[in-house]
């Protein structure tokens, strides 16, 4: 975003850089593992030196470093978070196992996560921008691709709620049991 581009400028010129950049020296000069937004606004404000922390690090601990950087950010959307940790697992050569550990997150997590690339491009940019949820999205996946649009439209036509969203898709994949009565209940557990 330009405007926050120039905000983070401005105060760059104003303030100076608070947080270093990290980098890794090459054989060419250095490589910038973090701080891609902070480099751009620090050129942007004019700064011919900046402060940098090197890090020891290799090529594939250094893609690594950057790939879980980015997904610190707190404006990702849930595709772009998906697509960062699908990085870590391909371009790193990680394990699930592995990944979850060092996000701090539980594998049965990573693993939803990574579902959501199953959706497509069109689906996925309808969700960002209706500005949906991971469980809104997670839920469509259980219907086959070929009704999902609909059952998209839908839910944006209706601004359903997630639990709405769920039952909703229960209806579609199981109509019988949505027109069937309520089963009637014991009202007596233990007749003893």
């Amino acid at each position: 975003d330009e405007y926050e581009m120039s905000i983070l400028a401005e105060s760059i010129r104003q303030n100076g850089l608070l947080q270093p950049l990290c980098v890794r020296k090459t054989e060419i000069g250095y490589e910038l593992i973090a701080g891609e937004r902070r480099l751009k606004a620090a050129k942007a404000a004019g700064l011919k030196k900046i402060p940098c922390i090197v890090q020891k690090a290799n090529r594939t601990e250094a893609a690594f470093l950057t790939i879980v950087e980015n997904l610190q950010r707190s404006d990702l959307t849930i595709f772009e978070e998906a697509e960062g940790i699908n990085k870590l697992l391909y371009q790193c050569g990680l394990s699930r196992l592995e990944v979850a550990s060092q996000l701090g997150i539980a594998q049965s997590t990573l693993s939803n996560k990574l579902r959501l690339l199953k959706l497509t491009e069109p689906e996925r940019q309808r969700i960002t921008a209706a500005r949906l949820t991971e469980r809104h999205a997670r839920a469509l996946l259980k219907l086959p691709e070929e009704l999902r649009k609909n059952a998209l439209d839908h839910i944006l036509a209706k601004g359903l709620t997630v639990s709405e969203a769920e039952e909703y898709i229960e209806e579609i994949l199981c109509p019988d049991e949505a027109n069937e009565p309520p089963k009637r209940r014991a009202a007596i557990g233990d007749v003893r």
